[in-house]
């Protein structure tokens, strides 16, 4: 349980924290960067949240294979976005700030979605089988994403970017292993 919040806490906001630095200059300013990172995170994080609400309580499909496909898709989209990044940026250079905000959205939308599942399916998952350790699992996973919020810059600054984004989809491969069952 420990790992498992722990690495969704710090993927989460490592992912975050570096999606935010990346779009500064592409959007020519930090406010708008910090929103708009910040807003589609929530957002479509949230999107996955409900479709994993829904998807558990209609659905006799086992939990462990939709956190498979999550965590698929977010080490694919990570991983894809991060090559990817530059020929976007070059490419829409020049677009208006309607253009660069919408293609933002757009960009984040895959992912954070993908990473809102893992979470509430391992809540539902613990609140079932010990449901004395849900506060715990928030507290776990708060406190990763604390440290992780301030280690994603420090790591940044020395690994790079990227780097920094293999290291969360990494730490979301983590989650397979350690599944509360």
């Amino acid at each position: 349980m420990l790992a498992y919040f722990a690495a969704v806490g710090a993927g989460f906001l490592f992912i975050e924290v570096v999606y935010i630095q990346k779009f500064v200059l592409f959007l020519e300013h930090p406010i708008y960067a910090f929103t708009w990172i910040l807003f589609s995170f929530l957002v479509f994080a949230g999107m996955g949240s409900y479709f994993t609400q829904v998807f558990v309580s209609r659905s006799s499909y086992p939990p462990y294979k939709l956190l498979v496909y999550s965590i698929t898709g977010i080490a694919l989209v990570a991983v894809t976005e991060s090559i990817a990044f530059s020929t976007l940026t070059e490419y829409l250079s020049d677009s208006s700030n309607v253009v660069k905000t919408l293609a933002t959205v757009l960009w984040i939308s895959p992912i954070a979605f993908f990473m809102g599942i893992p979470m509430p399916l391992a809540m539902s998952r613990l609140s079932g089988i010990a449901p004395q350790l849900v506060p715990w699992a928030w507290g776990i996973n708060g406190c990763a994403s604390v440290i992780s919020a301030i280690l994603a810059t420090i790591l940044a600054v020395h690994i790079g970017f990227n780097s920094v984004i293999y290291l969360a989809a990494g730490l979301y491969l983590c989650t397979l292993i350690s599944f509360p069952d």
